[in-house]
């Protein structure tokens, strides 16, 4: 809501953080809903769902940078974070599914969605990224954590919806966790790699504009010189 921002940004971003501050203000309504036992797991689960979609729009509006290269790694980025989110998501929905002790209407296809739509986002954001950061990611998703949930979630999509689920929730809440905790260090890590990389862009646009500047100032100089 800040007039800096506001200032920076363009119709399109600015129309999406409206959304996203529109979806924020919901959620105090939303949360008492909740406590009162006015929504079921899937209304909170969308209404939650919703407002981190807002934010991952927000911010895709802002990722966009003159250099190709480096606007196709801030995509891939923006893209596994998405990924992330997807697999938080199959955890919660998993969550209130051990706790009922049973697929709820839908939930089961849910879940099937989530999973599949994660392994796609990160299949195509690893592609864009550089060599080198492709290649500690693979490394990364070699480990014994990733390799356990991987199993746990084939698990869920091949199992039948009216049964309970099988898979052990000490297990994938122990994999879980840390696979999210070193994708967040991976994401973070790679942010700044792309940060640092993207300082020389930055610095060539403020010297084009400086220059562009300098040469308007000159030519209304001449003009006036000519004039006189």
């Amino acid at each position: 809501a800040g007039e800096e921002l506001r200032d920076a940004a363009d119709a399109s971003l600015e129309a999406r953080i409206d959304q996203l501050v529109t979806a924020l203000d919901a959620l105090p309504a939303g949360r008492g809903f909740i406590d009162e036992r006015k929504l079921d797991r899937a209304g909170a689960f969308g209404l939650y769902n919703g407002m981190i979609a807002s934010a991952f729009q927000a911010f895709s509006a802002t990722a966009t940078l003159p250099e190709p290269e480096l606007n196709r790694e801030a995509r891939a980025l923006t893209a596994l974070g998405r990924s992330r989110e997807l697999l938080a998501q199959a955890d919660a929905l998993l969550s209130g599914v051990v706790t009922a002790g049973r697929f709820a209407e839908g939930e089961h296809a849910r879940l099937v969605q989530i999973i599949g739509n994660q392994r796609f986002l990160v299949e195509d954001a690893v592609a864009d990224l550089p060599s080198a950061e492709r290649a500690a990611y693979q490394r990364l998703t070699e480990q014994a954590d990733f390799t356990q949930l991987r199993v746990m979630q084939d698990s869920l999509v091949a199992a039948d919806s009216r049964a309970v689920p099988t898979v052990d929730p000490g297990r994938w809440q122990a994999s879980y966790d840390e696979v999210q905790r070193q994708l967040r260090e991976y994401e973070l890590d790679a942010s700044d790699g792309l940060a640092d990389r993207s300082v020389p862009t930055a610095v060539r646009v403020l010297v084009r504009l400086a220059v562009a500047g300098v040469l308007g100032l000159v030519a209304v100089v001449a003009s006036v010189l000519v004039a006189v």
